[in-house]
């Protein structure tokens, strides 16, 4: 008898450390289920903060032209200061720098299509035809044509603005 209770005893205790196994097996079951949703929530976390950091170098890149275009229009606006618009020749208009904004740069007309452009087209002396005389824009070669018939007084308008 003694030897059937240390069979039962032995069966209990294996049964015991089958029973600690299983729930041991559940416990380490719902560990690993833990750590991977764990994982899969730092995962998307992960996702969300690398969008969010394309998101802001995006508009970093954006904020960077934003600032060259602001920068850009406001040496354009500090252009537009030392230009008026002024009869070139009889009915044909361009702009002229200033007198007063010349900075020491020589007298010099500016082509009026290009100028709406925000472009600095210098007109330039091409070749003269009887008494018209052609200049073109250096930029968008626009042509501009006089027919004043007085040379000298032609010459003045194109080198030499009249800044009264």
């Amino acid at each position: 008898m003694q030897m059937e209770i240390s069979a039962a005893v032995a069966s209990f205790n294996v049964l015991k450390d089958m029973v600690l196994g299983a729930k041991e097996l559940a416990d380490n079951n719902k560990f690993v289920t833990a750590v991977t949703e764990t994982m899969s929530k730092l995962m998307l976390a992960q996702t969300s903060a690398l969008g969010a950091l394309e998101k802001q170098q995006a508009q970093a890149v954006k904020i960077g032209h934003l600032e060259a275009e602001i920068t850009k229009l406001k040496a354009w606006n500090a252009q537009l200061q030392r230009y008026e618009l002024a009869e070139f020749a009889t009915g044909v208009f361009a702009y002229r720098l200033k007198e007063s904004m010349s900075n020491g740069e020589p007298a010099h007309w500016i082509c009026s299509q290009c100028f709406q452009d925000s472009k600095i087209g210098f007109l330039n002396y091409m070749h003269a035809v009887g008494t018209n005389k052609r200049f073109g824009c250096v930029i968008c070669h626009h042509e501009y044509k006089t027919s004043d018939g007085d040379d000298d007084a032609e010459d003045s308008i194109m080198f030499a603005p009249n800044y009264g």
